[in-house]
């Protein structure tokens, strides 16, 4: 009979209720299943999170793996997709996967050796700033949820700040929301910007194919003839900054921004969402390399927030930011803002749950206000 530990029962049970009750009593059997499907063997005890029960195992070839069984929800289901994505460049590789369940089978990476195993948070730091240049450098697949859809869910929640007794931490909550009507403004009006600019593209293009008509003899346009397959991209071609960097990885639908339709100005990069130094362990093939992505399509500046809440410091919270905007080449304030978003949506998650805002959550927004 296979053990299941009993802090994934009490996880389950706690946060996903009769779903979560199900999900465990169905594990016994759907490990047995992908055992035999994928002819694996036992190859030590189960290991568990809070979603997902692993289980180390050797391929039939011999070849150590982890069986990655775990539930099904909009967080999870979009892991495969993103391993997949990243090709194994800075995140474990993905072997197998099973549309259905959300199984999957992974590289076995060293369980034992977290980032917080590094004894000087600071070099951590640099390794998750690092992976994080690497992971964020491709353009993120179709079908993702998106930052601009979680943003505006965020800022629906927000007015709930004016409600907090504590005067101190609602100034501070207060400043965060601004952050975020500032940062959907802006992105909404990149997105019409960008709109105005496909139309603008796609016109010019209509009209140098039509010139390119004329200018045949008996006036048939030549296949593609100065369209944007041509290779040309209109004159918009590459405009996306930090987007358009690395779109040699996977890409999503695009338009002649170089941005995912529908992104909207949010970002159209392939984002972890929860990279911090729990989320990182040491390879046989790289260092260090990336578990559990909840992936999202974003902007690279939504990423900062779990470095700098996870291992906390407050003394360190500065020097922590400095230096992941400086290896991601990100702009510091449009960062700053995007990190207060992050503060805003856990102690938003706090108040709802009839708890008072964290306070470490609180101590990373005050240390980059400069209060």
């Amino acid at each position: 009979m296979m053990e299941i530990p009993e802090g994934l029962v009490t996880a389950q049970t706690t946060y996903n209720g009769a779903l979560g009750r199900a999900f465990v009593a169905v594990l016994p059997e759907r490990a047995a299943v992908f055992l035999r499907r994928w002819r694996l063997t036992r190859d030590g005890p189960a290991m568990s999170g809070t979603c997902a029960l692993v289980l180390p195992v050797r391929r039939a070839d011999g070849t150590p793996a982890a069986l990655k069984l775990q539930h099904l929800d909009e967080e999870t289901e979009g892991e495969p997709v993103a391993l997949r994505a990243w090709g194994g460049l800075g995140a474990v590789r993905l072997l197998e996967h099973d549309a259905e369940t959300g199984t999957m089978l992974l590289e076995r990476l060293d369980s034992a050796r977290h980032l917080t195993s590094v004894a000087d948070s600071r070099d951590a730091v640099l390794v998750i700033a690092g992976l994080l240049a690497r992971l964020t450098a491709v353009r993120a697949p179709g079908g993702l949820r998106d930052l601009g859809t979680i943003a505006r869910d965020t800022a629906a929640r927000a007015p709930v700040v004016r409600r907090i007794a504590d005067p101190r931490a609602r100034r501070v909550l207060e400043d965060c929301a601004a952050a975020l009507e500032g940062l959907i403004a802006a992105a909404d009006a990149t997105g019409e910007a960008e709109a105005q600019a496909a139309e603008v593209g796609a016109a010019q293009a209509e009209a140098q194919a039509e010139r390119a008509a004329v200018a045949r003899p008996g006036g048939q346009p030549s296949a593609g003839a100065g369209g944007p397959s041509a290779g040309s991209g209109g004159p918009f071609a590459g405009a996306g900054g930090h987007a358009a960097a690395g779109a040699s990885g996977a890409s999503g639908e695009t338009g002649g921004s170089g941005e995912r339709r529908g992104s909207g100005g949010f970002g159209d990069r392939l984002l972890h969402w929860d990279l911090h130094f729990g989320n990182v362990l040491a390879g046989g093939r790289e260092p260090w390399l990336a578990i559990d992505p909840k992936p999202l399509a974003g902007d690279p500046c939504f990423e900062l927030f779990p470095a700098l809440h996870n291992r906390f410091e407050a003394s360190e919270v500065v020097w922590r930011f400095d230096a992941m905007t400086d290896v991601l080449g990100l702009d510091r304030a449009r960062a700053r803002n995007w990190t207060l978003v992050r503060v805003l949506q856990f102690c938003l998650w706090d108040v709802g749950q009839g708890r008072p805002p964290g306070a470490r959550q609180l101590e990373v927004a005050r240390r980059l206000l400069g209060r």
